[in-house]
């Protein structure tokens, strides 16, 4: 019998929704990955393959997280990132967000959540996509090899 996980793989890649997976688990550990100050002026907007989108709040922020980009990149290694495309764009302030301490990873964010299954038009498919990602969310993971 296969296993769900293997079967996964192929079905969230058919259906276009590996760069909107990435970017989920990107937004939910922003915080934790980049840490203060850089993450509280700075959000993931987008991510096409290898290449992550950031905004950042003002222009001096912006030229901040441009002198640190290898270190971004090095810390954001572990989800596919080779390349990040900085511009300036709307990033939410520290009281709307939620540190990253008060929702363990194991939770994942409903709206992420709808908005990673909203290209989906098959319902029984779009709840069978949504287990399988929250399920996913709550293992620890993996070090690459």
């Amino acid at each position: 019998m296969e296993r769900a996980g293997s079967a996964l793989g192929p079905l969230i890649k058919d259906l276009g929704l590996e760069d909107s997976l990435r970017l989920y688990r990107i937004k939910q550990s922003w915080q934790e990955t980049l840490g203060q100050p850089l993450s509280l002026h700075t959000a993931p907007s987008g991510l096409k393959g290898g290449l992550l989108y950031v905004s950042a709040e003002t222009p001096a922020w912006l030229q901040q997280t441009g002198y640190y980009r290898a270190q971004v990149l090095e810390k954001l290694a572990r989800f596919g990132v080779t390349d990040i495309r900085l511009k300036l764009g709307r990033v939410d302030s520290p009281a709307v967000r939620k540190p990253f301490k008060e929702r363990p990873p194991t939770e994942p964010d409903p709206e992420l959540l709808d908005e990673l299954v909203s290209p989906i038009g098959d319902e029984d498919v779009k709840e069978a996509v949504r287990r399988a990602v929250q399920k996913s969310l709550s293992r620890p993971e993996r070090k690459p090899r």
